[in-house]
């Protein structure tokens, strides 16, 4: 985007942070075009087995260097399940968003909300298909038992009084004598089906907006030039193509698939230096306050 007349990267909203990215179709040309053919290491090379490893590695990386967070608003139904964004590799916050601050308010992951699928049945159990051969699905009677418990604290039945407080009636101290259901909290709970692609929510959060924050895999897009690369790690990817199709090409010598590993180590690691996103100011700052710290 260097290149690019300034006015028109300020006035094109789509431009506003270009710089910091280069598009997967770019480095697929660019290794294609400079590191493959007569007179390279690698020789001639097809370019959809470039554009294969490119994916791998941009994968393999957002997996576990670049890890930038995406976030999506999404809205509950009534089955009280939202499905996963295509490209989600692991969630890094789930929230319901207040709608009177706009606040994010923290949602805890909670193993007990059901996540079985119910089978409807006729009084014989045999299960009941629909018209296509497609088995009919219920609501479980677990999940209507989990749904319908409060959602903070449980009320605990006395057994044969209340001690003296004298609240006691059909067996529930009026008091409230409570236990902490630790898992559940305020602000609702949920629990992910990765197998089905789906995040179940309790029914406490049925009327909220859902913000979703998680790691991508950083193939959301189909079309090459719509998939960007943090140009940080755009060395580490080159290498990484390099390494991959080296090692896989027949009568390759071993010490020219080692060299092609080591290079890739190396720029792997200037990957992660350059992500850690240290500010020299902000070092010196924190080795001053340390050597403040032991006088």
């Amino acid at each position: 985007m260097s290149s690019q007349n300034p006015q028109i990267y300020y006035e094109a909203e789509e431009n506003h942070g270009n710089y910091v990215y280069i598009s997967l179709e770019d480095i697929v040309n660019n290794f294609w075009q400079n590191q493959t053919g007569d007179g390279t290491v690698l020789g001639p090379t097809k370019r959809h087995q470039i554009l294969y490893w490119a994916k791998k590695g941009l994968q393999q990386f957002n997996f576990d260097v670049l890890k930038e967070v995406k976030a999506v608003e999404l809205e509950l139904n009534e089955t009280l399940d939202v499905i996963l964004p295509p490209d989600y590799v692991s969630y890094v916050r789930i929230s319901w968003v207040n709608p009177e601050t706009g606040d994010l308010m923290p949602m805890s992951k909670n193993t007990k909300l059901p996540l079985a699928t119910a089978y409807l049945q006729d009084n014989d159990a045999n299960i009941l298909f629909d018209d296509e051969g497609n088995i009919l699905e219920g609501s479980t009677f677990f999940a209507e038992k989990q749904d319908n418990k409060p959602n903070s604290i449980n009320v605990l039945p006395c057994a044969t009084s209340c001690n003296g407080c004298g609240h006691y009636e059909g067996g529930v101290c009026g008091l409230g004598m409570y236990s902490l259901d630790t898992t559940r909290n305020n602000n609702g709970d949920f629990n992910i089906d990765t197998r089905k692609g789906k995040i179940h929510f309790s029914s406490d959060n049925l009327t909220r907006v859902i913000m979703l924050e998680y790691i991508s895999d950083g193939l959301e897009y189909s079309e090459e030039n719509d998939i960007k690369v943090n140009k940080m790690a755009e060395m580490a990817l080159y290498a990484w193509i390099n390494w991959n199709i080296t090692s896989n090409k027949l009568n390759v010598q071993e010490y020219i698939v080692r060299r092609a590993k080591k290079d890739y180590d190396t720029a792997l690691r200037n990957a992660k230096i350059k992500l850690m996103d240290l500010r020299l100011h902000e070092l010196v700052f924190n080795i001053n306050g340390v050597k403040k710290w032991f006088k």
